[in-house]
């Protein structure tokens, strides 16, 4: 950008009607978003522009509610920083698909699931196996091919199904 940090967040304050200009900034530099309308905070695009570039996992806060209540750019910034899950929605941190998400990156964004899904034992044996390194795509070639050990794995998230070996998967 053109501007310094500074002028570039008084730019989201008083060129708010130059949607463009402030996509670029906070594409340049997200935390500039904290400036910016409740209008702007609220546009998809703008907010995943700048939860693309965030390093600190703080962006997602200064979201619209209704953003921190959307699958897909709660997603967007579990995926670049997993920490911005815990500003994600109640509604948003209950949704069994998201949390599962989250924890295939990081084991313990568990924490910051709603109650009903941290007591979710599927969960917490997804959690506890990526805090081991026991998901498949790290196993041994040996491991991939023993039948009850990747049956285990897979019973708990059948997405595993990708890493088992392929002579298993003829042989079933």
């Amino acid at each position: 950008s053109i501007l310094n940090t500074m002028n570039s967040a008084q730019s989201c304050v008083s060129l708010e009607e130059d949607r463009d200009f402030v996509l670029g900034d906070v594409a340049h530099d997200p935390s500039l978003l904290q400036y910016c309308s409740d209008e702007l905070k609220g546009d998809k695009e703008i907010v995943i522009a700048a939860l693309k570039q965030d390093m600190s996992g703080e962006i997602l806060r200064y979201a619209s509610d209704e953003l921190k209540n959307d699958k897909d750019v709660v997603m967007v910034a579990i995926k670049n920083n997993w920490t911005s899950f815990r500003y994600a929605s109640l509604e948003i941190r209950d949704n069994f698909d998201v949390v599962l998400f989250a924890i295939k990156i990081n084991s313990s964004a568990l924490m910051y699931a709603s109650s009903r899904l941290k007591e979710d034992e599927s969960l917490e044996a997804l959690a506890n196996r990526v805090r081991k390194g026991q998901s498949l795509k790290y196993q041994s070639s040996s491991k991939l091919d023993d039948k009850d050990f990747v049956l285990s794995q897979v019973q708990i998230d059948g997405t595993e199904l990708e890493f088992v070996s392929t002579r298993l998967r003829d042989n079933c």
